[in-house]
């Protein structure tokens, strides 16, 4: 009970796309072994079993922060994201950084899965991420996009959804943050509507809508694809279903398809944390981390603190990198990680 008291919850956040820029994490790469070996393996199977390409030479040879291949083509975006927080994860593992909890958005989740055991391998998430991204490709052109808000969940459905009934709630970040995706006409409407209101909105750079209906036609290539995965080892809650993964909810192809296509209910997967640490009492001293190349989530979990509650002491937002950092970043989420009680770094 005295470690408990004493050691920090760790919550390991894996976030969505979004995070990428081009030559991010190329510092890391250069002085961080565990990082580069991770980075160089996952690069390789890509190459050999995928591509025939090296996602990694393509990430080092983006033209400037501004090269649009980085969000448009599903093959470097997601790869690359992938292979940056299981670099991130097998590094901080290595520096004794364990989590506690894990939770993902999006398309974090998957690589959550991974970093909790429900799915088995790297060859399995390899595998699963080339599949996705593939798939997910195919839905580029269909003449939707998304646009995140400044506005709730509530606020959005009574003033705006009768206007807009066909655009969909596609992620739910906070009590006060959505992203919507439709037809990119409808989108463009409901951006000048909201910002005649003085609502702050973004649209978001990317030909299709994720967390949408156009996303149906995926499906039954996602169930017939061929992989085994398990109930997770370490306790991971869902940015779908708002809950803990448990023996009958775990990454499988059902899954897989319903992470990308039905609401990112992020603000609901970092409530059931919060939720499920107090009712245990797991410890009042809880510390995110996200695991990502830059921070884009973390604010949302600020947000998401039970005001209700009097049980946190102490509640620590913490991320792996930032622009023009690199390992600076990384040192600095280690010492603030050691100053908040967790003694086990090596």
């Amino acid at each position: 009970m005295d470690n408990i008291k004493n050691q920090p919850f760790i919550v390991f956040v894996f976030s969505g796309q979004g995070a990428q820029w081009n030559k991010m994490v190329l510092e890391v790469y250069e002085c961080e072994k565990v990082f580069r070996d991770s980075m160089d393996e996952i690069d390789n199977i890509m190459k050999e079993k995928y591509y025939g390409y090296s996602v990694l030479d393509k990430l080092k040879t983006l033209n400037d922060e501004l090269d649009p291949e980085i969000n448009s083509n599903q093959e470097i975006t997601q790869t690359a994201l992938l292979m940056v927080q299981v670099s991130l994860y097998k590094l901080y593992k290595h520096l004794g950084l364990l989590p506690n909890m894990i939770v993902g958005h999006s398309f974090g989740e998957v690589v959550g899965s991974y970093a909790s055991g429900m799915i088995p391998d790297l060859e399995t998430l390899c595998y699963i991420i080339y599949n996705r991204g593939k798939l997910q490709q195919t839905t580029f052109g269909c003449g939707r996009t998304m646009m995140w808000i400044d506005l709730g969940e509530h606020e959005y459905m009574n003033q705006f959804s009768k206007q807009f009934p066909t655009i969909e709630i596609a992620c739910l970040l906070s009590p006060t943050n959505i992203v919507i995706g439709g037809e990119t006409a409808d989108i463009e409407k409901i951006n000048s509507v909201l910002k005649s209101k003085s609502i702050y909105t973004k649209v978001l750079s990317i030909p299709t809508a994720f967390h949408n209906s156009c996303q149906d036609v995926l499906k039954d290539d996602i169930l017939k694809l061929k992989f085994k995965s398990n109930p997770p080892l370490i306790p991971h809650s869902s940015t779908v279903y708002g809950k803990l993964f448990n023996e009958e909810l775990y990454f499988n192809n059902q899954y897989m398809f319903d992470n990308l296509r039905d609401q990112a209910r992020f603000a609901h997967g970092i409530s059931a944390i919060y939720k499920h640490v107090e009712e245990n009492k797991l410890g009042d001293n809880i510390v995110f981390v996200e695991i990502g190349p830059r921070p884009s989530i973390l604010n949302y979990v600020k947000k998401l603190i039970p005001k209700e509650s009097s049980y946190f002491s102490s509640v620590s937002l913490l991320c792996s990198i930032q622009r023009d950092k690199g390992t600076q970043a990384i040192n600095e989420m280690l010492n603030s990680v050691k100053l908040k009680g967790y003694n086990n770094l090596i």
